[in-house]
This record gives C-alpha cells, structure tokens and sequence, in this order.
C-alpha cells in the first residue's frame, strides 16, 4: 500500500540527509497534489556537503516507470546546480486510513481515521472517499493500518436484505407486531419488501428504524 510515498535511500549516505529528506518531501507533496504517490530515488542529496538547499522543483514525470528527474539546488555561495535524481509515479486516489482497530459495530468517526493517497492496485475493493458520514460502523473487525473500503462501512439506519425487522400490522386503530426479514433493502422511509417468519407470506411496507410498518 502506498500511504503517500515510498523514500528509497542509498547506500553509504554521509553529508546532509536533510537535504535529501527535504527533497524528497517536495516531490511528495507534488505529486500528492495531481493525485499521485511517489517513489523517489536521491542518494546523491545526501552526499552533498551541509548548506546546499533546493532551489525549487520542475514539472514532474507522467505516471509510469522510472524517470530522470533533475534536482535544483543552491550552493551556500548562492550559485545554482542541477543534480539527477530518479522519481516513479504512481497513480493513487484519495482516501482513509484506520488509525486504530475496530471491533464489529464500533462508530467509525473522523478521529479514527487520517487522510492517504492509495494505490488502487493494492485495494480488494473500493476505498472510501470524502468525508465520513455520521452514524457509521465497522461492519466487521478492521485492523489499525488498513484503508478504509466500502464494505468495512454500515449504516444502522439502512435496511439491508436478511435483516430482521419487527413488522407492525395494522387493524383499524389496533396494530399487532410480528418478527420478519428484510427481501431487499433501503433507507430509512423507503418502502420494502419483507417476509412475515411465521407463515412466509410476502409483505410490503415503510422502514421505520427497526420497524416495518406493513401496508393493508
């Protein structure tokens, strides 16, 4: 998983890593901004002597392999220099990632989450994008680390196949209640399908929290 990027350092650095470091994190944030992560492949920033500093930074490479990049840096005199480096972007897409573990049925709020950059190509399913609806909860136990995907996510208030319901009957001004399972699902107001436990007859009705108000 991509998280933002990944530093790739070389071997033997000696002189000002910060440099390097603070090069890196240009590219980085860059890259974050058309929606991309980055590798980033600089061991010759940190073998500079200390007092160099970036003079800025060009147009980035497409998506894809491996590229050439040049590093534009100040020497302490104030004379400007161009150093090769390697970048490879990535394409990513926005999303969260779980900065704590859930147990089933836990609220997922903005607290439990920060905001990354994703590799589609990790994901086994479709991440979560925008902000975090209220009402939301762990559909199963999600480990701290993982990106938040649309199935990790349920919504209490919406009615999903399988679930049971109590159906509330009405007789004139007399209403009687009975267990029922959802055939189909939808929101809160919606009419939907259910099946009445007892004698299996199919019914029709208003979600209504957990109740179905079921129509004559």
């Amino acid at each position: 998983m991509l998280a933002g990027a990944l530093l790739l350092a070389g071997a033997g650095l000696q002189a000002d890593e910060a440099l390097r470091l603070a090069f890196c994190r240009r590219v980085i944030a860059a890259a974050a901004g058309v929606s991309c992560s980055a590798e980033v492949w600089a061991p010759n920033l940190g073998r500079l002597p200390a007092g160099w500093t970036l003079a800025g930074l060009g147009a980035l490479p497409s998506p894809g392999s491996w590229r050439p990049y040049p590093a534009r840096l100040r020497s302490p005199s104030g004379a400007e220099a161009t150093v090769g480096v390697r970048v490879r972007l990535l394409p990513a897409v926005k999303g969260w990632i779980l900065t704590r573990t859930l147990a089933p049925g836990q609220p997922v709020t903005p607290g439990c989450v920060r905001a990354a950059m994703l590799d589609p190509r990790d994901l086994a399913g479709t991440p979560v994008q925008g902000p975090l609806r209220t009402a939301l909860t762990a559909a199963r136990g999600l480990p701290a680390g993982r990106a938040l995907l649309a199935g990790d996510l349920r919504d209490p208030s919406y009615g999903r196949p399988g679930e049971r319901v109590v159906l509330v009957i009405h007789y004139g001004s007399i209403a009687a209640t009975d267990a029922g399972v959802l055939l189909e699902g939808g929101p809160q107001g919606s009419v939907l399908k259910a099946q009445h436990l007892r004698s299996g007859r199919v019914v029709r009705g208003t979600l209504d929290g957990r109740d179905l108000l079921v129509e004559d």
